[in-house]
């Protein structure tokens, strides 16, 4: 799997260790989508997934292993659009 298939990744360097989440936001151009974390998170309780302001449910919209998050496709994906991640790191 590759990064978001066509997506650009910024991490935010503050945050992780000492309850701080881990926050990193990907840019949607174009193709499937899988995105590679920093970080394997703790659980799949401790991800937040937002997109347009809305966050979205691993199973019914994505799906993790490891710390490669795939997007599900149920809510289709506009070139431009900015997925921000936050979660807890191992």
């Amino acid at each position: 799997m590759s990064d978001c298939g066509g997506c650009n990744t910024g991490l935010d360097p503050g945050g992780g260790g000492g309850g701080s989440p881990l926050r990193e936001q990907f840019t949607y151009t174009s193709g499937p989508v899988s995105f590679t974390l920093a970080v394997t998170p703790i659980t799949t309780d401790s991800i937040f997934l937002f997109l347009r302001g809305i966050q979205y449910n691993v199973v019914d919209d994505w799906t993790i292993v490891g710390n490669v998050i795939t997007w599900l496709n149920n809510t289709p994906l506009i070139p431009g659009d900015i997925i921000t991640i936050y979660y807890g790191e191992q």
